[in-house]
């Protein structure tokens, strides 16, 4: 979505639900998660390009190191298809905030792209998941095999028909919406066309301080 569609508090939104119960990690292209460090530790954070290509390949090996519990699970149970959850690994959760933002740090983007790339194909059946928000689908920030690893899209804003396209690869509706309003598709649902999103209004819920988001922190890491 453009500016000031509500991307950011879309990402709190999720953050809310998984502050604790997950391993959050951060690539902070506009350095707003960055607040959440007076109660999470540094090593979740990442806005230098050394820090974020290190952290892109923490977590890579994080994902190699579930290959490994997970195949032996499946020898030890004698079961195909196992998931991460059904053998216990908490979800690990990678919040990506601005991707162009993050790549514009780096001088090594291809590296970045390539690091990006096995994750969002292999994240998924190990517990692991990228949730990205961008102004733009273009191809020139994300690449079209990129975009389409990604099971869940959401278009915030009024958009005109070639984003949409870029998106969901259909046109949802030539009219306006207003903001904070939108619409989504998820690929594991089988949705066949984009429904309505709407983004939670935090600030009326009183849920968008430091001071509730740390208490929900500690207590679920309890």
């Amino acid at each position: 979505g453009a500016t000031g569609s509500r991307k950011t508090t879309t990402l709190i939104a999720i953050l809310l639900q998984e502050l604790g119960r997950s391993e959050c990690y951060f690539l902070d292209g506009k350095s707003e998660f960055s607040a959440l460090k007076s109660f999470m530790s540094d090593k979740y954070f990442a806005e230098s390009e050394d820090e974020i290509l290190a952290l892109m390949n923490h977590l890579l090996k994080i994902m190699n190191e579930r290959k490994k519990i997970l195949a032996e699970e499946v020898k030890k149970r004698g079961k195909m298809g196992l998931t991460a959850h059904d053998i216990g690994l908490p979800p690990v959760f990678l919040f990506v905030d601005e991707y162009a933002s993050v790549k514009a740090r780096c001088s090594k983007s291809k590296e970045l792209d390539r690091l990006m790339l096995q994750a969002l194909m292999q994240f998924r059946s190990l517990g692991m998941y990228v949730v990205y928000a961008s102004q733009s689908p273009s191809t020139t920030v994300l690449s079209t095999q990129m975009r389409e690893a990604f099971s869940t899209y959401v278009l915030l804003g009024t958009a005109n028909g070639d984003t949409q396209r870029m998106t969901f690869g259909q046109t949802v509706t030539t009219g306006t919406v207003p903001t904070g309003w939108g619409y989504y598709l998820s690929k594991v649902a089988t949705m066949p066309t984009p429904q309505l999103f709407v983004v939670p209004n935090l600030v009326k819920n009183n849920l968008e301080s430091l001071e509730l988001m740390e208490k929900l922190y500690k207590e679920k890491v309890a």
